[in-house]
């Protein structure tokens, strides 16, 4: 068994039972890349990891705030079909330039994905999220006030699943 095969396995084994966001805790990584991880491992070891050729479990939204407000930029790291074999490649996929309307950040890149053929979402029965860098925890890249009622607010808007608990819901 290949050292990759051990890792996949291990995955399975440990942490398939673990919701994601303690799993990403633990690993000190993103959400988005424990929910990778899992769903990876669960794919099965020396299988593409996923059915399509091009895909991204969804967008992680970076502000900017200052005197004059705050700007938005989105990112999608989109995947093809292969996890942790030579062959894997990643691209990412980003609103060049800062802007004041988050749907207009986040709508850019929906659009230059759907004509790169990019499918949303870690599975056929699973939506895509809107992420906050760091999940709003990075000291670099501070959220601004109400991020988490603004993601929600376009995850409603275009029928994707939002990650996070507001305040209302603990």
């Amino acid at each position: 068994m290949s050292e990759n095969d051990i890792i996949k396995k291990t995955i399975i084994e440990e942490f398939i039972d673990v919701p994601t966001g303690e799993l990403a805790h633990m690993l000190g990584v993103d959400y988005s890349i424990a929910e990778t991880l899992q769903l990876h491992a669960v794919d099965g070891i020396n299988k593409p990891a996923h059915p399509y050729e091009l895909w991204s479990t969804g967008i992680t939204m970076k502000a900017e705030i200052d005197e004059m407000g705050t700007m938005w930029m989105a990112v999608a790291e989109v995947q093809d079909q292969y996890f942790a074999d030579g062959k894997a490649v990643s691209l990412e996929l980003k609103s060049r330039y800062w802007r004041e309307d988050i749907a207009e950040a986040i709508d850019n890149v929906l659009e230059v994905a759907k004509q790169i053929g990019v499918e949303w979402g870690s599975s056929a029965q699973d939506k895509p999220h809107i992420y906050y860098y760091g999940d709003g925890e990075d000291p670099d890249n501070l959220p601004p006030q109400g991020w988490k009622y603004a993601l929600k607010e376009q995850c409603d808007r275009i029928g994707w699943k939002f990650p996070y608990e507001t305040e209302e819901e603990q």
